[in-house]
């Protein structure tokens, strides 16, 4: 569904992405990690048409994104940005309707199909209940519910996602990324998602990319990326990888010279030299 091959992207003079190839297919979360200034939020602008390709190419269900108006590139891809100021005077029902807009003739008025769009969006995304509240009114949570529910009224079968649980505490992290891998299989939807917690990439991710200074570092599964050989160069410290105690996931936590892991119930103790015990993410 979505294929980049060979990108390069920058701001005038200065490159940002470097030479990045990635593919992600139908039906797979495809989470995009690295530190901070790294690159991932250009490499989301780029796929969605706003920053000038410098080399490369995207290609959005076999078709190059420049050949593509910016109503085509929109029946082909949605977007999900980092959680945004949303008109606070719309109620919800008329914002997750934004989303037809490609679909609008001259005049801007919706049909019966796309206000069947904006119900079925609604309903999978469990946001039907709150059709008539004002965007002003909801929580954090609820807001990036929405703008997934805007996306999905798009109908496209590439969703990309900037850091979309950043504002939400860990309850609605899980929430949420429960909610996109479940979108994901059922609507069969190509998802490429940047995200910071590395433990919730390793439990929702097909698969992950690494950037780090502009470069692809590694792609692969959660098993074959997250090793302290790939993971502490690229983040600036040594970082311990073991295997979470229930999901067999990878679970990635911070290392010390002096410090050991020991089972602790459900998730792991960190043991230290002056015997403080702190308990991990689990």
């Amino acid at each position: 569904m979505l294929e980049i091959n060979s990108l390069s992207v920058g701001y005038n003079d200065r490159i940002i992405l470097n030479d990045i190839s990635l593919s992600v297919h139908p039906g797979e979360v495809v989470a995009l990690i690295g530190p901070n200034g790294t690159g991932k939020s250009t490499l989301v602008r780029a796929i969605s048409g706003v920053l000038p390709l410098q080399g490369g190419n995207i290609r959005l269900c076999g078709r190059n994104i420049k050949s593509l108006t910016a109503d085509a590139r929109a029946r082909s891809l949605a977007v999900v940005p980092q959680i945004q100021s949303l008109p606070a005077s719309f109620n919800v029902y008329q914002t997750i309707l934004l989303g037809r807009t490609p679909y609008l003739g001259w005049l801007g008025q919706a049909g019966v199909r796309d206000h069947d769009a904006v119900c079925q969006a609604m309903l999978q995304t469990k946001t039907d209940h709150l059709a008539e509240r004002s965007i002003g009114e909801l929580s954090g949570g609820e807001q990036q519910r929405v703008l997934v529910a805007r996306a999905l009224a798009q109908a496209t079968p590439i969703l990309v996602m900037d850091e979309p649980t950043n504002h939400l505490d860990v309850s609605h992290q899980t929430a949420f990324l429960n909610m996109i891998r479940q979108l994901a299989v059922q609507c069969q939807l190509a998802v490429l998602v940047a995200l910071h917690d590395l433990n919730l990439t390793s439990l929702y991710a097909d698969r992950v990319v690494v950037l780090s200074d502009g470069y692809l570092k590694a792609v692969g599964t959660p098993e074959q990326v997250f090793s302290e050989e790939i993971l502490s160069p690229i983040y600036g410290n040594q970082l311990r990888v073991i295997t979470h105690p229930e999901y067999g996931t990878p679970l990635v936590l911070p290392a010390g010279p002096e410090q050991e892991y020991a089972p602790c119930g459900r998730g792991y103790r960190i043991e230290t030299s002056v015997e403080t015990r702190v308990h991990a993410y689990a």
